[in-house]
């Protein structure tokens, strides 16, 4: 497939998160299947961080406010930060998250003129400055 964007994941809270280590780490998530969830799970699993699903969203702009709310952490794709929040890779003991390439995937099959176009868009949204 065409690469539309390399990125890679991280660890996402607040600017202001606090966290005691008496209790598990809270975390937000997407319900699954959901590749944000599915990365931080399978990292976590190789960990001893005590953890916990603390707030789920099936949209991305609710688990950011979760996050900016300090309710939370989360695995985003580092270019989705937004103000407010910091990437805290490595503390609390949570384990390092993969890098990330997303891609337009085609089908073998013969492409309509409207599935074409909508790819083309997606290229050109997606190259670098």
């Amino acid at each position: 497939g065409t690469v539309l964007r390399e990125t890679h994941f991280v660890w996402a809270a607040a600017q202001d998160f606090e966290f005691g280590a008496d209790t598990p780490l809270p975390l937000a998530f997407a319900p699954a299947p959901c590749v944000h969830r599915q990365v931080a799970i399978d990292a976590l699993q190789g960990s001893s961080v005590k953890w916990r699903v603390a707030f789920t969203s099936p949209s991305q702009q609710g688990l950011r406010a979760a996050v900016l709310a300090g309710l939370a952490v989360t695995a985003f794709p580092k270019g989705d930060l937004e103000p407010g929040m910091r990437v805290i890779d490595g503390q609390y003991g949570l384990p390092a998250l993969p890098k990330a390439d997303f891609r337009l995937i085609w089908s073998m099959a013969v492409k309509n003129p409207a599935a074409c176009a909508f790819g083309k868009l997606l290229v050109s949204v997606c190259e670098p400055d």
